[in-house]
C-alpha cells in the first residue's frame, strides 16, 4: 500500500480540480452528509493509514480526501462510491479551488444563460 503523500498543487492543477467537481467527476469528503461514519466506507483505503500519516495528515493541515469517479470500485454504500485510493489536499489549496469552483460555475452559468437565450429570442427552438 502507497503512502499518501501531499504537495502543493500548481494552479493549473487547481483550476482542474475545480473544473471537475463543477463537471461532477470527482467525488471528496465535501459530499460527505456524516463524514465521521461515511468517511471509511467510501474511501477504504483509510484502514490502512498508519498513525504517522495520520499525524502528517494534521500536521499538513489535509482537510479533504477525493478521488475520480472513474477510479471507484464496482460497489457502492448507501448511493456512494467506494474507493481503494484517494487523493488530498490541504487547506491552502483548498481555498483556491473554492474561489475557481466559483468562477467556473459563475461563468459556466453565464455561457448556459446567454447561449440559451440566444436560442430562444431566436426562435431556434424547435420542437419535434
Amino acid at each position: 500500500m502507497g503512502n499518501i503523500r501531499h504537495r502543493m498543487m500548481g494552479t493549473k492543477e487547481l483550476k482542474q480540480l475545480a473544473m471537475d467537481i463543477i463537471d461532477n467527476k470527482v467525488f471528496g469528503t465535501w459530499n460527505l452528509k456524516n463524514p465521521e461514519t461515511e468517511f471509511s466506507m467510501v474511501f477504504m483505503i483509510s484502514f490502512f493509514f498508519k498513525e504517522e500519516q495520520i499525524d502528517q495528515f494534521k500536521k499538513d493541515e489535509i482537510i479533504h480526501f477525493y478521488e475520480y469517479y472513474d477510479k471507484a470500485g464496482p460497489r457502492s454504500v448507501n448511493g456512494m462510491p467506494c474507493f481503494f485510493s484517494c487523493k488530498i489536499i490541504n487547506k491552502e489549496n483548498w481555498r483556491q479551488v473554492v474561489r475557481y469552483v466559483e468562477k467556473y460555475e459563475r461563468t459556466k452559468n453565464k455561457f448556459l444563460d446567454e447561449k440559451t437565450k440566444t436560442i430562444m429570442e431566436n426562435n431556434q427552438l424547435k420542437l419535434f
